[in-house]
């Protein structure tokens, strides 16, 4: 139980990536992939996982984090988090979290948390709970081969909101990079900022990501990211991120629907925490009962399963902090 724990170095990631593999999961991605993980985990010399050591020098246990911007004091997402089979430490997990804790980071949060563990983040004092989903469906669909609607579920054509000046467009790293103001949402935990937007969304290595902005009066409000998910022959749209006020999401919901109208796709979800539900209600979009079979709008993809899934998340944050969860967020739309 003396283990030495300290952030780890481009010098351990082999064993890192070990760990992974023989401790989390065989065959992960990060611990066969070693280009991924340092895309997820690199931070100039230093890789974004707290280490513990035992006494031989053999890693004991290991908590990655995610950083959402530049800095020693960004918000961060946990990632994986695991202490050794081995260990005879019954509360080595916890001492690398009061490790982390411990740094600069203006908050931690994660979502896809064992409910094991909630208690732990309870005692912490964090605040936890569970994702909403929302979606709209493609009502020119009579067939529903990803999702499951049943008979009992409303499928009216919704009357858009309009704004003469307001649109949505995609757009490229250049226009995203020179014209949107991130600084201006610095009061939301988690802070994205320019760096790490450009790099998750358009620097991906594996996935596809679809940027749109949304304009106001010609200025650019928002940031909207998309990624096409197909299962056979069948595709739906997923909303994976939103960077702006909620006000101009009843705006974007025409033009989202557009979309999935123009290109056949099933449906449209978003899954995410801390939105206001009657913009997200004005948008288009109806809230998923979870605890219901009536509508399944399927969560994991890799392998498909048509079930509904409860997400549930901690947010270690100040009493008073606005705060946000949204699919692509931390390690939720990673590759397997």
């Amino acid at each position: 139980m003396n283990e030495k724990i300290s952030l780890a170095t481009i010098n351990d990631v082999d064993a890192i990536m070990a760990f992974i593999d023989r401790e989390w999961k065989k065959g992960h991605i990060l611990s066969r992939n070693r280009s991924f993980f340092l895309y997820e985990f690199r931070d100039t010399d230093r890789i974004n996982f707290v280490i513990a050591r035992d006494s031989s020098g053999e890693i004991a246990g290991l908590l990655g984090f995610i950083k959402a911007s530049a800095g020693d004091t960004s918000d961060i997402w946990t990632a994986i988090w695991k202490a050794s089979k081995n260990t005879i430490n019954p509360i080595l997990g916890s001492q690398m979290l009061d490790y982390l804790r411990n740094l600069r980071f203006r908050a931690i949060m994660s979502s896809g948390i064992d409910t094991k563990t909630i208690a732990i983040y309870k005692y912490y004092g964090m605040i936890t709970g569970v994702i909403k989903h929302y979606v709209i469906l493609n009502h020119s669909t009579s067939v529903f081969n990803v999702a499951l609607v049943g008979p009992d579920i409303k499928r009216e054509r919704f009357n858009f909101e309009s704004h003469d000046n307001c649109w949505l467009r995609r757009i490229d790293a250049d226009t995203v990079e020179s014209t949107f103001n991130f600084d201006s949402f610095r009061h939301i935990a988690p802070f994205k900022d320019k760096f790490y937007f450009i790099k998750r969304y358009f620097q991906h290595p594996i996935y596809t990501y679809e940027v749109y902005g949304v304009f106001m009066n010609g200025g650019l409000k928002a940031l909207l990211v998309t990624r096409i998910v197909a299962v056979e022959n069948n595709n739906v749209l997923r909303i994976v991120d939103y960077l702006g006020d909620d006000e101009y999401l009843p705006y974007t919901g025409k033009y989202i629907y557009e979309i999935i109208a123009k290109n056949n796709y099933e449906y449209v979800d978003f899954q995410c925490y801390g939105f206001n539900n009657e913009m997200l209600t004005k948008t288009g979009f109806m809230e998923v009962d979870l605890d219901s079979d009536s509508l399944i709008i399927p969560h994991y993809f890799l392998p498909y399963s048509r079930k509904n899934i409860k997400i549930y998340f901690f947010a270690d944050v100040n009493e008073n902090q606005k705060f946000r969860i949204c699919k692509a967020d931390g390690d939720q739309d990673r590759p397997c």
